[in-house]
């Protein structure tokens, strides 16, 4: 029998086959792929003239596909990954094989133009602003590789830029409705148009509501869990204020609340080194599994809430978004631009981190006994965060002139983050009581708060010189220089509650009270390449260039000193050189690209004889490690006929550390790590301490796929002189990646198929969707994480999708 994945393929190609022969009759037609335009540059440029690996969605792609957010722009983007993390907060998105472990992602998030980048405390990612809904966007443009002096202080590995949509030049009004099995409902609605008769003013409103019930539910309650609501407004007023100068206001306010996530805790993996060196420590090897799946057997048992014997709610966040852009052309050419923003969120999380739970029963321990879950171990993560940030760019230029372009400008990036925590770990080290009982006997009113808070301030300055040496020929430098200072204070206490339970709760609080540190990187981010056109159809270009991920203290190991937290910027050399060309009259388009970048100080967290406070030995984050990435990538367009096109795109990554070594004294490292090379190292009070030192030398960088593949049709067929019928499919596959950096866990390759039928007219469309539409169940995201119950090793697999099916309704006048 064929595989299932070879099935969905065979009837993917076959629907794509069938579509082909529909159009095959007009194939020998005048027509053309669809040019899209681009401000990648900052400035409006046909897609296929611009010297640099871009994948672009139009509206009509956004609204059609659905695409809502960062893991929907992901999963039709070859080279683009995203991961759930540990939290919402911890949302990993990772382009060309740069892993998003540790630290900031290496992948810039702006908002028409401004920097929403940020990053969690205490844990990884980059924090809820990234998990915003998109509403009223007119445009997504992924670009791939360093952009540092384009988009800043994060474009590490490339940049996702939403561009959202301006008034329009007459009154419109447009309606939207989804709805859909699983308790999927989205309605959109907004207006547009001039103010004034002369139409130099011009205003935009729009308003969204959206829910889901999720896909899965919580065996303990009952009750589904993974599902959303979302509500959100914006506002957008475009002013001509005189013949050479604009201003746009823009403000957007959103509630979201997100119910817990379905996961699977496969725990208690245990491998106990044998004693072989003078650590009583050895290199034994630890057995490659994969791939992870979940299989029948595996059910989602997450805890309830000891405070109200129900389902944690999960995450609620509110965010305000407010940009000004002011531009005045000060000539034909030259103009000045003033971009400014400040947004404000909210978000408080709220769930079971160790992801075991019980029915509730009756239990006796500790007294006077009550209604709880009859387990051991309870860790709940309880914080508040409240992130504020502040952008001002200035930026003067030519970008129209012929011969010379050019633009010089600066950028001051300022986040204050706060985070009040209430999380808290119980043990009940008798194993005969209840540890959810222990913490509601306990009351929120016995847990200290703990308080924590990071400051960045960034500002860097720019230029971008284009020069044209002939007709053909293009070069372009750019660079920025940039300064980031951060400062953490820690202050308050981890909770804990430890007892047999015969004498009622004990709670035991763990004072963090550490010194503020601070501290300032300076990185300086060139790049430079060569375009050159070789006829009108054909353009070849290479480029190098230098991405830096700025640096700061880790807040993940709490306990240890701050000052032995710090890690430096990761760095990036990236080469890169492609084509992009256009055949038979411009209806094949065809652009690759190869690439290799050179990846040095990543972050990673191990433990290290240098730990602060006078301990022996400490969990810190700190920079080891260097990679080198090879890949190839690889488009088509075809444009088949006047009612179909085919779409292809392919990226191959090879990914290898080459020199990752580093020292610990845990177990499960060296076993993980399969080697170990004894050392002795004095610890921070002078007292000599055995390590291994572990090489992970020769393994593949984590959760890069080698393969990465999407392939998709859409045809038009008019049935009426007023109406068409639209028929889609789009394909994607992703191959196996290791889940963590030991090389030890394979999440398994999937492929997922979503179709779209439907009829359109130049004001209305009716469309039927299914995504998923083979109901593909494979892994597709995963963590390792310590097991409190074990006190080994335990995998979190979030249950995937299952397929969804709905109708889109859309009306515009």
């Amino acid at each position: 029998m064929p595989s299932r994945s070879y099935r969905y393929w065979l009837a993917s190609a076959t629907m794509l086959s069938t579509a082909a022969l529909m159009g095959a009759q007009d194939a020998l037609a005048q027509i053309a792929v669809e040019e899209i335009t681009v401000t990648t540059r900052r400035r409006a440029e046909s897609l296929q003239n611009i010297p640099m690996s871009i994948t672009a969605f139009t509206a009509v792609q956004i609204e059609r596909g659905g695409i809502r957010n960062v893991e929907d722009v992901a999963r039709l983007t070859p080279g683009l990954t995203f991961d759930l993390g540990f939290a919402p907060q911890d949302t990993r998105p990772s382009i060309r094989g740069l892993p998003a472990t540790r630290g900031r992602p290496p992948v810039g998030i702006l908002l028409d133009g401004i920097d929403v980048s940020s990053e969690s405390i205490q844990t990884a990612g980059g924090g809820n602003l990234m998990n915003m809904r998109l509403v009223d966007v007119e445009r997504i443009e992924v670009v791939k590789g360093p952009q540092s002096a384009l988009y800043g202080r994060v474009a590490f590995g490339g940049a996702i830029n939403y561009i959202t949509k301006k008034p329009s030049d007459e009154f419109s009004a447009n309606l939207f409705l989804d709805g859909g099995d699983h308790g999927q409902i989205e309605v959109r609605g907004g207006v547009s148009g001039p103010l004034d008769d002369g139409g130099k003013v011009g205003v935009r409103l729009n308003a969204a509501y959206a829910e889901h019930d999720g896909y899965h539910r919580n065996t303990v309650t009952g009750e589904q869990i993974g599902g959303f609501d979302s509500l959100g407004f914006s506002g957008v007023i475009d002013a001509e204020l005189s013949e050479n100068f604009q201003a746009t206001a823009r403000i957007a306010y959103s509630d979201d609340s997100s119910r817990v996530r379905a996961e699977v805790v496969k725990g208690g993996i245990n491998f106990t080194p044998a004693p072989t060196n003078s650590l009583g420590l050895t290199g034994a090897f630890l057995p490659t599994f994969g791939p992870l799946t979940i299989d029948a057997g595996d059910v989602i048992q997450l805890s309830t809430d000891p405070f109200t014997n129900e389902d944690f709610f999960g995450t609620e966040s509110e965010s305000l978004i407010t940009s000004l852009k002011l531009e005045w052309d000060v000539s034909d050419t030259v103009s000045v631009m003033s971009l400014t923003g400040y947004n404000d969120a909210d978000a408080r999380q709220n769930f079971d981190s160790d992801r075991r739970g019980a029915a509730i029963a009756p239990v006796f321990l500790p007294p006077p006994g009550g209604i709880s879950e009859p387990l051991p171990r309870t860790t709940i993560i309880d914080f508040t965060t409240n992130t504020k940030q502040f952008s001002q760019e200035l930026r003067i230029s030519d970008l129209e002139s012929e011969g010379l372009r050019w633009a010089i400008g600066g950028l001051y990036w300022k986040e204050n983050t706060d985070q009040v925590t209430f999380s808290s770990a119980t043990v009940d080290f008798a194993g005969v009581g209840s540890a959810n009982l222990n913490t509601a006997l306990q009351g929120r009113a016995g847990l200290n708060e703990g308080l924590l808070f990071r400051d960045t301030e960034h500002w860097s300055v720019y230029g971008h010189v284009e020069y044209d040496i002939s007709e053909q020929l293009s070069l372009t430098a750019e660079a920025r220089y940039s300064n980031e200072n951060f400062t953490y204070d820690v202050v308050g206490s981890i909770n804990n509650a430890f007892g047999v339970f015969f004498f009622g709760p004990v709670p035991y609080s763990l004072p963090i009270e550490l010194p503020v540190v601070s501290a300032s990187d300076n990185y300086f981010t060139p790049r430079v390449s060569l375009d050159y056109q070789v006829t009108d159809d054909v353009l070849l270009y290479a480029s190098v260039a230098k991405g830096a991920k700025p640096g700061g203290f880790s807040t993940l190991s709490i306990g240890n000193s701050l000052d032995n937290n710090r890690f430096r910027p990761e760095t990036l050399w990236s080469y890169e050189a492609g084509a992009k060309t256009q055949f038979a009259d411009g209806r094949v388009q065809l652009n690759g690209a190869l690439f290799f970048m050179d990846y040095t100080d990543k972050q990673v967290t191990t433990q290290d004889a240098s730990g602060g406070q006078g301990i022996a030995l400490g969990t810190v984050t700190k920079n080891a490690g260097a990679a080198e990435i090879k890949g190839l990538e690889a488009e088509l367009n075809i444009a088949v006929s006047e009612n179909l096109n085919i779409n292809a795109a392919y990226t191959y990554l090879d990914t290898e550390y080459t020199n990752f070594v580093f020292s610990t004294q845990s177990g499960n490292d060296i076993t993980r790590g399969g080697n170990c090379t004894p050392i002795t190292q004095n610890s921070a009070n002078g007292t000599p301490v055995d390590l291994c030192e572990v090489s992970l030398n020769g393994h593949q960088l984590e959760r890069q796929p080698k393969h990465g593949f999407t392939v998709g049709a859409n045809a038009n067929f008019a049935v009426t002189d007023t109406m068409d019928v639209i028929a889609e499919v789009a394909a994607q596959y992703q191959g196996t990646r290791f889940l963590t950096h030991w090389n030890r866990w394979t999440l398994p390759s999937y492929v997922n198929v979503d179709v779209r039928l439907g009829v359109e007219s130049d004001d209305w469309s009716i469309i039927a969707y299914a995504d998923n539409v083979f109901k593909d169940t494979k892994v597709r995201s995963g963590q390792e994480n310590f097991d409190l119950f074990t006190f080994g090793t335990a995998l979190n697999l979030f249950a995937p999708d299952d397929r969804q099916l709905g109708i889109r309704l859309s009306y515009s006048m």
